[in-house]
Formats: structure tokens, C-alpha cells, sequence
């Protein structure tokens, strides 16, 4: 996947130009699309389009990468940024990414297409700009991708010499490594879940207890770490604060703790973080345990982002030690709810882009930020309220917003 958000800016796209940047398994430019909104489907526009989702799926199959539309190259090397003409920039990025929902199987997520405004001479047109179309692919979550055109079918993948289709064996290893990477997840939770009940964390902490994961699917590419230097304190504030917390390094990276909880994170920039005092007199209060985690989360999105490392990431809630717990309802009125398992494994979502969580809200990087998270994670909550006996969390109004 790519690891950083780049080429949101005209600087970003000149520095090429003028480090003469190559292309490369993650990197691609093209002059031109080769066709525009409303262009008549002939068979030269038709392969333009095979072209372009061939290119798209490609990285996803692969690393991930970006796809530089409007970027003139010479034997590989950037040499000019001379965009593309758009008459209707929205309909242009709208267009893209409806062709390829339609003709990449499955679904890639976390595609992300924009455009970047090349300054220069006006274009004759009614609202013409220039830009540079960048299409942001990342590491293909449910890998291989098939496009699937016009009648033709085929999967392609990306090297450092651009763009292939795969061979049968690549295609069958593209398969096997999708459903190992969702048992690793899997597996990863279940091992810390052992190694909490058996005190094999960076502190001991009594059950029951919150136990959260944010797994960047990155973190299982082979060499793959964040340097855990770069962290400060403030990174790896515990869920549980109100005593204040202290930092320290271990075998498995950087954490933060206090008696209540800790927060580790890992070398390979998963996050842990683990709380008790989740129930209240043997009651257990899950509208605590969603404001807990949805005012927690948006600091460690930002830290990620900060050292670079973008989604997707599957996210993962444990409630270890809960078999027999009341529920506290939204009053924190006790219910004959009572939970009936000892560990509940809440299934897993995947958050495809958990930036995006914190770029939407620059204007109230609070509230706002916190809301969004929520909205995310409803699908984790209602089956949290519904180990209880809920049919779905009772936080949430009509609209989907979350009333914390």
C-alpha cells in the first residue's frame, strides 16, 4: 500500500519533475487518459479504459501505489507536469470511480481518485481547469483483483517494470496470501488475549477488561516497521487517564500505562490498548466502553498518519472476563441483560482510509473527529449490544449519529 499520502499538492507534483523521480512498482505517470466525460465509446476510448483498470488493478494486486494522470515522462523519469484539460472536474473523478466499481472484482477498498489544480494559462473553456488526476491505490485488502471489461476478463499485477497480467500460480498465491493475511489478524488477536489472561503484557491487569486493536494490514509485510523513536508520551496515552500514565520501551515497542490500562504501540505499528473498569459494581456499562474507545481512537489515527502508515487496518474489540456481567442501559439503569460468554470477539471491521476520519474535521477537530469515529465503528457497537440482548447500540438517533 502506499505509505504516505502524497501528491495532494502542485509542489509535491513539481518535486518530481525536479528530482527526476523514476517510475517504479508503486509510482506510474501517464500524459493523458485518453478519453473525457461524454466521449463516444469507440473501441480507441474502450481501450484507454481497459488501459486505466488494468493499471489501477495492478497495484492493487500488488504494493499499492499512485497512478499520475497529466504527468509527461521521458525512459521512466517525470519530465514535465502538464495535466489534463477538464471542462467538469467532478463528473471527470466521478466517472473513474464509478468504472471502476463496475470493472474491478471485487471491490478495491479504500480507492481514493482526486485532482490537483495545475496553475498556467486558462483554458478556453466555460469552467475548464488543468489537473492532474491522481488515483491513490492501496495494497488490495481482498487480493487478486479482476478487471472485468467489455466482455473480457483478466488479472493483472505490478512490477518494477510496470504492469503484467499474472500467471496462474500468482493468481492462486494471490488467493492463499488474502485468506492467510485475515487468519494472521485473527490469530494475532487470540495470541494477546492469551497473553493477557496470563499477565504477559506490559502490565498485569485484573478481568474483566477492554482489549482493543487497530492492525494496519501492513504490518504483516515482511521488514515492515515504524521507528518507535519517533513516538512521544502523548502517543501512547492510556484509554483509562484520569491518574495520569508513564511511557517506557519494551521487546515489542513503545507504551504508555497506569494501573487502569495501557496502550502499546508495536514495532509494527499495530496498536494495542487494554482497560479495566468497565464495570461498575460487577455491572457492566458498554455506552462507557463506546465513548471510552470513539474519544480515544482519533489520537492514535493521528499518530499513524503522522509516521506515515495509511489504512486499510482492521480494527478489533475484545471484552475478556465478561461471562455472567449485567448490562447497564443508556440511563445507567441495570437491565436482566447479562452476557453469556466469557470473551466476547467482537468481529472485526475494516477501516479503509482511518485519515480521512481526521481530514474531514479540521474545522472542529474535537467533536467532530470524535462523531466520525463513531458513525465508523457503529457496526462493532450494535454487535457489542447485541451479545447483550439489544438488537443494535442504543447511541445512535435515526440518522446514524452518535449521541455519545
Amino acid at each position: 500500500m502506499p505509505i504516505k499520502c502524497r501528491y495532494r499538492t502542485i509542489e509535491e507534483l513539481r518535486a518530481l519533475v525536479a528530482n527526476q523521480i523514476p517510475e517504479s512498482r508503486t509510482l506510474d505517470f501517464k500524459v493523458e487518459l485518453g478519453w473525457r466525460p461524454g466521449w463516444s465509446n469507440n473501441k480507441l476510448v474502450r481501450d484507454a479504459k481497459r488501459e486505466f483498470l488494468a493499471d489501477v488493478a495492478s497495484f492493487a494486486n500488488a504494493e499499492g501505489g499512485y497512478l499520475l494522470i497529466g504527468v509527461k515522462e521521458e525512459k521512466g523519469l517525470a519530465v514535465d507536469i502538464p495535466g489534463i484539460e477538464a471542462e467538469d472536474v467532478d463528473q471527470l473523478i466521478l466517472d473513474l470511480d464509478t468504472l471502476c466499481t463496475n470493472s474491478i472484482e471485487p471491490a478495491i477498498n479504500g480507492l481514493n481518485i482526486y485532482a490537483v489544480d495545475v496553475p498556467g494559462e486558462q483554458l478556453e473553456l466555460s469552467d475548464g481547469r488543468r489537473v492532474v488526476v491522481v488515483v491513490s491505490v492501496p495494497r488490495g485488502v481482498n487480493r487478486p483483483y479482476r478487471v472485468s471489461y467489455r466482455m473480457k476478463e483478466r488479472f493483472y499485477v505490478r512490477s518494477s517494470a510496470g504492469k503484467r497480467p499474472m500467471d496462474a500460480g500468482e493468481i492462486r498465491m494471490a488467493f492463499v496470501s488474502g485468506e492467510a493475511t485475515n487468519e494472521r489478524i485473527r490469530a494475532f488477536r487470540r495470541r494477546r488475549v492469551e497473553n493477557l489472561r496470563a499477565g504477559a503484557t506490559p502490565i498485569a491487569l485484573s478481568q474483566p477488561a477492554l482489549m482493543l486493536h487497530l492492525v494496519p494490514l501492513s504490518a504483516f509485510d515482511v521488514g515492515f516497521t515504524v521507528d518507535i523513536k519517533g513516538l512521544i508520551s502523548g502517543d501512547v496515552r492510556p484509554l483509562i487517564v484520569a491518574e495520569g500514565w508513564s511511557s517506557s520501551y519494551n521487546l515489542d515497542g513503545f507504551y504508555g500505562y497506569n494501573a487502569a490500562s495501557y496502550l502499546l504501540f508495536f514495532r509494527s505499528a499495530i496498536v494495542e490498548t487494554v482497560a479495566v473498569g468497565i464495570a461498575r459494581e460487577g455491572l457492566l456499562d458498554l455506552s462507557e466502553v463506546e465513548h471510552v474507545v470513539c474519544r480515544r481512537l482519533p489520537g492514535v489515527f493521528a499518530t499513524l498518519k503522522r509516521l506515515g502508515v495509511e489504512g486499510p487496518a482492521a480494527l478489533m474489540l475484545t471484552l475478556t472476563g465478561v461471562q455472567g456481567s449485567p448490562i447497564i442501559d443508556r440511563s445507567g439503569t441495570s437491565t436482566n441483560s447479562v452476557l453469556k460468554r466469557d470473551d466476547l470477539e467482537i468481529p472485526e471491521v475494516l477501516l479503509d482510509d482511518y485519515g480521512g476520519l481526521i481530514d474531514a474535521n479540521l474545522d472542529n477537530p474535537t467533536t467532530g473527529v470524535v462523531r466520525l469515529t463513531a458513525r465508523a465503528l457503529r457496526p462493532v457497537f450494535d454487535v457489542l449490544w447485541q451479545a447483550g440482548g439489544y438488537r443494535e447500540s442504543p447511541n445512535y438517533d435515526s440518522g446514524g449519529n452518535w449521541r455519545g
